[in-house]
C-alpha cells in the first residue's frame, strides 16, 4: 500500500503506566471493563459512565473537549464500540514483561515506587487530575507512538469459515465471497478490500491536506485581530492622558463632565474590545481546533495504514472529521469585526461662560 507519511520508530513504555494512561475511562477512573463507547469527538468511556453522565438528555457535553454530543436513539448503547481497545489489550498481552531499571545515580537512594492509582487510594497524597486534554487516539499515535499494526484475519459474521476481503461498496459494507455471491450479485460494485481502503486513504489524504490549507489563514486572522486589539488598547491610553490633560486644568466645575467623558470612553472601548475579543478567541480556538485536529489524522492514517481493515472500519469517522476541520474557517470571518477608530473631540467655547458650558466641553465618538 502507498504511504502518505513516513513511519515513526516505537517507543518502550511502562505497562502499568501505559494501562492507567490508556486504558482507563477518564470519568470513573477505572480500566475498561469491556469495549468502550467511541463519541463522534473519537473520545472513548465506559458505557455506564456514559448513562450516568448523560442523565437521560438528548444532549450532553462530552467530558473531555466539552463538545455537544447528541445521544442516538438507542440510547448511549446506540454509539459504536471502541475497537482500538480491544485491539490494544490483545498487543499488550503478546508483549514480554520487562522489569523497570533504575539509573545508576539513583540506585543508593530507597524509594518505593507508588502507582497513580495507590496514591489516589492515600488519603494523604493529593487528588490526581485526571483530565484528558487529548482522546485515546491521539494519545496513543502521536505520544507514544506505538509501532501497532493489526494483522489479524476477520471473518464473517455470517459464514464463519470465510474471511472479509471484499468491499461492496454499492451498500459499503466489508463482506466475504459467499456474502456476494448470496446478497451482493445484483450489480453491485464489489473491490478487494486492499483497493478500498488505498480508495480510502487518497480520500483521506485529500481532505487532510485541503484542511491543513487553511491553517494558514486562520494564523492570519489571529494575528490581524490581535494588532486590531492591541491599537485599540493603545488608543485608549493614548485619549486618556489627552482627557486627563483637558480637565486638570479646569477648576472643579468641570470634574463631573470629565467623568462622564471618561465613562464614555470606558464604555466605547468595552464593546470594541468585546467583539473583537471574542472574534480573537473564536478564531484562536478554530486554527488551533485545525491544527490539532490535522496533527492527529495525520498520525492516525500513519499508524492505519498497512491494516486494510482498520483503514476501511475508521474512514468513516476519520473522514467526518476532517471535513468539520475543512468548514472551520467558512464560519468565522477573516476580518476584525471592529475596529480601534476612536476620537476625543474638544469644543472650544467662551472659558467665561465655563460653568453654564461645562456639560458640553468634551465628547467621546467611536465609530
Amino acid at each position: 500500500m502507498a504511504s502518505f507519511f513516513p513511519s515513526a520508530p516505537p517507543l518502550e513504555v511502562d505497562e502499568d503506566d501505559f494501562n492507567e494512561r490508556f486504558l482507563t475511562c477518564t470519568i470513573c477512573l477505572e480500566p475498561y471493563q469491556e469495549a468502550p463507547k467511541l463519541l463522534p469527538c473519537l473520545h472513548s468511556f465506559c458505557s455506564n459512565c456514559l448513562r450516568s453522565h448523560s442523565r437521560g438528555n438528548s444532549v450532553f457535553k462530552c467530558p473531555v473537549c466539552r463538545r455537544d454530543v447528541p445521544v442516538p436513539q438507542q440510547g448511549v448503547d446506540g454509539f459504536p464500540n471502541n475497537i482500538y481497545v480491544r485491539d490494544l489489550k490483545e498487543f499488550l498481552a503478546a508483549q514480554p514483561r520487562r522489569s523497570a531499571v533504575l539509573p545508576a545515580s539513583s540506585l543508593s537512594a530507597a524509594v518505593p515506587i507508588v502507582t497513580q492509582r495507590e496514591r489516589r487510594q492515600n488519603a494523604s497524597q493529593p487528588k490526581i487530575n485526571k483530565q484528558v486534554s487529548s482522546n485515546f487516539l491521539k494519545r496513543t499515535a502521536i505520544k507514544l507512538r506505538l509501532n501497532f499494526r493489526s494483522k489479524t484475519k476477520r471473518y464473517c459474521s455470517y459464514h464463519a469459515e470465510k474471511e472479509l476481503k471484499l468491499y461492496c461498496e454499492t451498500c459499503q459494507l466489508i463482506v466475504c465471497k459467499k456474502c456476494v455471491k448470496i446478497e451482493h450479485s445484483d450489480g453491485h460494485f464489489i473491490m478487494d478490500i486492499h483497493s478500498a481502503a488505498e480508495s480510502r486513504l487518497q480520500k483521506l489524504g485529500l481532505l487532510l491536506n485541503e484542511a491543513k490549507s487553511h491553517i494558514e489563514p486562520l494564523q492570519i486572522s489571529v494575528q490581524t485581530v490581535g494588532e486590531e486589539v492591541r491599537k485599540l488598547r493603545a488608543r485608549k491610553e493614548e485619549l486618556k492622558q489627552d482627557i486627563n490633560d483637558t480637565f486638570n486644568d479646569l477648576a472643579q466645575a468641570v470634574e463631573t463632565q470629565r467623568n462622564v467623558c471618561m465613562a464614555k470612553l470606558t464604555e466605547a472601548v468595552q464593546g470594541k474590545e468585546h467583539a473583537l475579543n471574542t472574534q480573537y478567541s473564536e478564531l484562536d480556538l478554530g486554527h488551533s481546533t485545525v491544527r490539532s485536529g490535522c496533527q492527529f489524522a495525520h498520525q492516525t492514517i500513519q499508524d492505519l495504514r498497512e491494516s486494510d481493515y482498520e483503514i476501511v472500519a475508521a474512514s468513516n469517522q476519520l473522514a467526518a472529521r476532517l471535513e468539520e476541520l475543512v468548514a472551520v474557517r467558512g464560519r468565522h470571518t477573516a476580518e476584525p469585526v471592529d475596529n480601534a477608530c476612536l476620537s476625543f473631540v474638544l469644543n472650544e467655547e467662551d472659558i467665561a461662560e465655563l460653568r453654564q458650558i461645562v456639560s458640553r466641553i468634551g465628547e467621546v465618538h467611536q465609530f
